[in-house]
Order: C-alpha cells, then structure tokens, then sequence
C-alpha cells in the first residue's frame, strides 16, 4: 500500500444546527413550558417516573 491509500478513506455522519430562533420568542416559549410543568405539578411527574423506570 502506498500511503496516498491508507488507511482508507472514513465517514462520519453529522448534523448541522442553526439557531434561527429570536432571543426573545424562544425565552418566552422556555418560560411557557417551565410554567406548564409547574403548573401539572407532581401527578405528572410521577406519571413520567412510573413510565420510565422500566
């Protein structure tokens, strides 16, 4: 083998990530859902405890 062969060519698979959201649209959203959870309280917590704990 000549080292232009080797070692042989490898790939990767990846993701590319835009943050295109307005600052302040997406705080708003984030403080939405951490009011929504607030808001379902323990019931939904421990609902998602039993589903997960296998």
């Amino acid at each position: 083998m000549t080292p232009s062969t080797w070692p042989p060519a490898t790939y990767s698979i990846h993701g590319d990530f835009f943050n295109a959201w307005d600052d302040t649209a997406l705080g708003q959203r984030v403080k939405d859902c951490v009011a929504s959870m607030e808001k379902a309280g323990s019931e939904q917590l421990a609902l998602l405890d039993a589903t997960h704990a296998g």
